[in-house]
């Protein structure tokens, strides 16, 4: 039988590189301060969710004979192939650890990731496979009933994306150590990412999911989707985070699943992300009966005019407090994300800005800086204000782009205030304490 590692290599467990969100960028939190590393400390501990992909190469492989294994490090025992999770701010570890293995194994290597895919020379020479367009579960077929050729002379595969997600398996969560994913404190328990649909329609000019997803929306099925759901409790997983870029992007179907779930009792917790302009009242009161616990919801700026400007759709400000007020009337908890560092951000802006997420005040808040990711149109419009050629600096927390109005040390000033602000008031401690320590 054939064995294939799937590696999610991290060079630091305590802080590990979330190669899961950003796009599969990866994102690295760097925030000073008392309440910086105390909110680092946090999100390390609670939030562990692998890359997606992960587990449905896993499925993939499994369906082809292969004998499936997931380490967060090189070692010595004897595979076939390896698959090997990039990111962006940790590549210089990656590379330094696949040149390190090269000098005493022959394993073939293929790389996948959005960084790797946008940035395939870094990796030439080194691995015999670079997934560089879509999303890499096509290849992964093809790789796996030994369709493709890994030839580190001509590295660089293509597949395209999934345009049917029905065809593809479930993912294997029973080939990793799922008992410890978790997405806490925003659900109790063992928790795994999920996904109902593929791409993203709005396209924003920023958005790191672009380069790997797409603007085209693709939908399963609902009859697939409420039968992976009952796979995963016959496994023990009760919590789900829902990775869809805009969970609700089709309400009517949005409903229909929740009726689907409160009718075959699914009894089941879980987390969505997406925008408030595609949320009503009625359709939260629906989601919260069939087991909605968290939305997350990208604020980024109370400003419209910042928003148009990196080719975003605000939400109407007063639908916007509405909804989200009637989120937090109804017992479900938000992660709220906003970003410091727009072009035309200036103190003004960026006070306003952290002033509007403490009347939020939502359970989390997120301050990232604005980073140009490669494949993105705010990369290629903005190419003459990038700072550095250091793709690690690329965490989503470090300033690499010039303003206007504001120097680097300013926006990491406010990125760090942003966070003392937030999570130091008593408003905030007296409302969700109970929920962080229960």
């Amino acid at each position: 039988m054939k064995k294939v590692l799937l590696l999610d290599y991290q060079e630091d467990l305590s802080q590990p590189i979330r190669k899961a969100v950003t796009g599969t960028f990866g994102s690295k939190t760097e925030v000073n301060g008392i309440m910086g590393k105390m909110y680092m400390r946090m999100k390390a501990k609670g939030i562990i969710i692998p890359p997606l992909y992960f587990a449905y190469a896993a499925s993939i492989f499994e369906n082809e004979n292969w004998e499936i294994t997931h380490k967060y490090k090189f070692d010595d025992k004897k595979y076939d192939l390896i698959i090997f999770a990039t990111s962006m701010p940790g590549h210089l570890d990656e590379v330094a650890a696949i040149k390190e293995y090269r000098k005493n194994h022959s394993t073939p290597i293929v790389v996948a990731g959005a960084f790797s895919k946008e940035r395939p020379k870094l990796f030439h020479d080194l691995v015999e496979g670079i997934i560089i367009d879509g999303e890499p579960e096509l290849n992964f077929i093809k790789i796996a009933k030994g369709e493709t050729v890994l030839d580190i002379n001509k590295p660089e595969l293509r597949s395209g994306q999934v345009e049917n997600p029905d065809d593809l398996p479930f993912p294997g969560w029973k080939h990793f150590g799922y008992t410890d994913f978790q997405y806490s404190p925003m659900l109790k328990g063992i928790a795994v990412p999920f996904l109902t649909s593929r791409g993203c329609p709005y396209n924003c000019d920023y958005c790191h999911y672009m380069p790997e997803a797409g603007p085209k929306a693709r939908f399963r099925s609902l009859d697939k989707v409420i039968e992976e759901i009952k796979y995963l409790k016959e496994l023990g997983i009760n919590n789900i985070v829902f990775r869809d870029l805009v969970f609700t992007l089709n309400i009517k179907r949005t409903i229909e699943l929740c009726e689907r779930m409160i009718s075959e009792k699914l009894n089941i917790s879980w987390a969505i992300e997406t925008r408030i302009d595609k949320l009503t009242p009625e359709l939260i009161d629906i989601m919260k009966k069939a087991g909605l616990k968290h939305l997350n919801l990208g604020v980024e700026s109370p400003d419209p005019k910042i928003l148009k400007n990196v080719g975003r759709l605000p939400a109407d400000l007063v639908h916007q407090e509405s909804i989200i007020n009637h989120i937090q009337d109804t017992g479900l908890t938000i992660s709220a994300f906003y970003i410091i560092g727009f072009i035309e951000d200036d103190h003004t802006s960026v006070m306003n800005m952290i002033n509007y997420a403490k009347k939020v005040n939502s359970l989390a808040a997120q301050f990232c800086v604005m980073t140009p990711f490669p494949g993105t149109k705010l990369y290629d419009d903005l190419k003459d204000r990038i700072t550095t050629t250091n793709w690690s600096d690329f965490t989503e927390y470090n300033p690499t782009l010039k303003l206007d109005n504001l120097s680097a040390a300013e926006v990491v000033k406010y990125r760090d205030l942003a966070y003392k602000k937030y999570y130091m008031r008593p408003s905030w401690v007296l409302k969700y304490i109970g929920k962080i320590l229960g």
